[in-house]
């Protein structure tokens, strides 16, 4: 993919410089799709388990079905997003248990609205579902508010993430029309002290962007505070 844009651009444009750095971007991209396809599904499975939470103290506080038969109920109608990980658990549950079905679960999600969810769960194995049931009324509460506030910080800092590419994308759209349409700028950006202004340009741009989007990043309004001790 990088070689095609390289070849593309390289024969508008007739400057290798000015081809390449889009295509060391286009080298990129695939992980950044993977990247931002990962946190997709973990934002769906987050909006989700207020669903499931109302779903589960429905159905266990009026004595439909135990916690095990719930959470199998869910891998097959429940929200689309949790249904996989549900039917991770229903799979590994006749093998090694529900407790250590849950915890494997809980490991391969790594977040932190899926562990106190998945913890209150496995509590429910040892300390009943009465006890339970409050934690899961109070948890599907505290998960809505803070799905709500993150959206709100997020649709208050898409205008900023927005300026923020663009100032990084603008100057090189430029600089590619011009090498494209004159052959002074092509000669001058082929020479040493072009390409040697190009990257230096580049690298600006990046610690730039890589600042921008700090400043600009998603504001966690939650954290991992189950995860497991590493060692040293």
């Amino acid at each position: 993919m990088a070689g095609a844009v390289f070849l593309v651009l390289l024969a508008i444009s007739r400057t290798p410089i000015v081809a390449a750095l889009p295509a060391v971007g286009a080298g990129a991209a695939p992980y950044a799709y993977w990247a931002s396809h990962r946190r997709k599904l973990a934002a769906q499975r987050s909006a989700a388990w207020p669903d499931a939470l109302r779903y589960l103290v429905g159905v266990l506080g009026a004595g439909l079905a135990t916690l095990h038969d719930a959470l199998e109920e869910l891998s097959r109608s429940g929200p689309e997003p949790l249904r996989a990980p549900m039917a991770r658990y229903s799979r590994l549950s006749s093998r090694v248990g529900d407790r250590q079905a849950l915890e494997t679960v809980r490991a391969e999600l790594a977040d932190p609205i899926s562990d106190p969810v998945l913890l209150a769960f496995a509590g429910a194995i040892e300390e009943g579902t009465a006890t339970v049931l409050r934690v899961l009324s109070d948890l599907g509460s505290q998960i809505t508010a803070d799905l709500q506030l993150a959206e709100k910080v997020r649709t208050l800092q898409t205008q900023s993430r927005v300026a923020t590419w663009g100032c990084f994308g603008i100057p090189y759209a430029v600089l590619f029309v011009l090498c494209s349409s004159d052959a002074s700028y092509r000669r001058y950006f082929s020479s040493a002290s072009g390409l040697f202004v190009v990257l230096v340009g580049a690298a600006v741009s990046l610690v730039g962007l890589f600042v921008a989007r700090r400043l600009v990043r998603p504001l966690s309004t939650s954290r991992r505070v189950f995860a497991e001790a590493r060692g040293h």
